[in-house]
């Protein structure tokens, strides 16, 4: 799923926060700006980090919409673990404030061309056919570290596309796949 952009979260993050009486612990709004997008699965709410695996990519991206709507001015960051929302935020709320000019994060670029990437080679994966696929797994093992790979025949083959060995360390490992 494509997650909204950092713009589309900031309305949802001001609207819940003013209408929690104008300031919120973090924990206690993220699946409240949550249900601003209807198409976020529990998936994609539990969904972590690829590099910090400690945090979820949904709060992240909350964060990220707070950050900037501190730098707007339109939340007060100036007590820890407190979001309160400013007057400038509630103006932007009721349309008082002119909206900003469209910006795309890189963030946003990123998830937007890994969705991309990701579409296409599950597209292309579900197109091939049995004996493609088995080729293509063998070139994802050797590319693995796999060595001696051997795909069997096409049938009778008891669900077992190939076999081959991987080495770890002193180990060497017969697997199938």
């Amino acid at each position: 799923m494509t997650y909204p952009k950092q713009k589309e979260i900031e309305i949802p993050l001001l609207t819940e926060i003013d209408g929690a009486g104008g300031e919120v612990r973090p924990r206690d709004i993220y699946d409240k700006v949550a249900q601003h997008f209807p198409e976020l699965t529990e998936e994609d709410l539990e969904r972590r980090m690829e590099r910090y695996p400690s945090i979820h990519k949904w709060h992240n991206k909350v964060q990220w919409a707070r950050q900037v709507l501190i730098n707007k001015g339109e939340i007060d960051g100036s007590v820890y673990g407190v979001w309160k929302i400013t007057d400038l935020g509630r103006q932007r709320i009721r349309g008082d404030v002119p909206p900003p000019p469209e910006e795309i994060t890189l963030l946003d670029l990123k998830e937007t061309h890994e969705n991309a990437v990701r579409t296409r080679l599950l597209d292309r994966l579900n197109n091939f056919t049995p004996t493609q696929f088995e080729h293509f797994a063998r070139q994802l093992l050797e590319a693995m570290g796999f060595n001696e790979i051997v795909v069997t025949q096409q049938s009778h083959d008891g669900g077992i596309d190939g076999h081959g060995k991987l080495r770890q360390g002193i180990v060497k490992i017969n697997a199938a796949f």
